[in-house]
């Protein structure tokens, strides 16, 4: 990954405060999977940079694992992350020949902005619950 530039900006360093992601594998197999989320600021923003304070969220799922649900699980696991450290909202970008790009939509993504070579798309998370607490 690092070799592609496109793809090193959102890995190298890894992790970096605020960083998280999760890595599934398959028995018997190397990764199928992954999803991860970083920040980035307006100095140096990433492709689906949606403002100061929202990770961009990075997705890949080997060609044999596609529609397979694991992407739509990645993603729901990825908001529940982002909304377990306090964030409101994550990006990400996307082309819109993408067919993952209609994933998105189902999952709650918006597109805030479009660029010729892709969509930025926003994802609203509901606030955490106010733990119960005895006493």
């Amino acid at each position: 990954m690092l070799a592609n530039e496109r793809v090193a900006y959102y890995v190298a360093g890894w992790p970096r405060p605020g960083d998280m992601g999760v890595v599934a594998f398959a028995a018997g197999q190397a990764r199928v999977r992954a999803v991860w989320l970083r920040l980035f600021d307006s100095g140096r923003p990433g492709y689906g940079y949606a403002g100061d304070g929202v990770p961009e969220l990075t997705i890949g799922v080997v060609r044999s694992w596609r529609g397979r649900g694991v992407g739509r699980a990645l993603l729901r696991e990825a908001a529940r992350l982002a909304a377990e450290a306090g964030f409101r909202q994550i990006s990400l970008n996307v082309v819109p020949s993408n067919p993952a790009a209609a994933l998105y939509r189902e999952e709650g993504f918006t597109t805030v902005k479009i660029r010729p070579d892709g969509l930025t798309m926003v994802k609203p998370l509901p606030p955490l619950p106010t733990p119960y607490r005895r006493g």
